[in-house]
């Protein structure tokens, strides 16, 4: 995605999120939404030019969909003219079982750092022939498949606030929702109501 910004002539500045790729700390423990949306400030104030747009993936889009409210919330301004949020994670819990739901919320409490699997295998973020297959490199640098019990626990309790998200968007900003129809992890359900809302 970055290529293709900069062939279009934008700058681009990104950052890997705590505990993922080459950031330091516990595989997949990211502080919480609130510390997501400061980390979103720091980078876009880093640049040297003012920023233009978004791009979130994933998690990161649903991050960046509540970076944008917090700012509103805050009576601050984006600065963003377009977000691009691409399969977006907008429902943390969708085919998360109840037990790990009610067991995130007190490890959250006695064992914030404590990782346990999110069910994402390799073979469901690529589009392969058939499960079990990569389509892509063999192994992706700083994939895992894991969450931190308070990052866990504060996604699902952020994805009540999405309607309120999508009904109060930013209306200055354009959107752009990009969605595999396939997708398993993020359904594309999900990003047709937010959108329509």
């Amino acid at each position: 995605i970055a290529e293709r910004l900069v062939s279009c002539g934008f700058e681009v500045h990104g950052f890997d999120w705590p505990g993922h790729g080459h950031s330091s700390g516990p595989s997949g423990d990211v502080p919480g939404v609130e510390a997501a949306s400061r980390l979103i400030s720091e980078t876009v104030e880093r640049g040297d030019l003012p920023a233009t747009g978004v791009y979130g993936h994933s998690t990161g889009a649903f991050l960046l969909v509540h970076h944008l409210r917090l700012l509103k919330e805050q009576g601050r301004e984006s600065g963003f003219r377009w977000a691009w949020m691409s399969s977006p994670l907008l429902s943390p819990g969708h085919g998360q079982p109840a037990w790990k739901k009610v067991l995130s919320r007190t490890l959250a409490r006695v064992a914030p750092r404590l990782a346990f699997p999110t069910g994402v295998a390799r073979w469901r973020i690529c589009h392969a022939e058939e499960p079990g297959t990569l389509a892509g490199p063999e192994e992706f640098e700083g994939f895992h498949h894991v969450v931190s019990a308070r990052f866990g626990h504060d996604l699902l309790a952020h994805e009540d606030l999405l309607d309120t998200c999508a009904r109060h968007f930013p209306e200055d900003i354009r959107l752009l929702l990009t969605q595999g129809d396939e997708d398993t992890i993020c359904p594309p359900e999900f990003a047709i109501r937010f959108f329509e809302q």
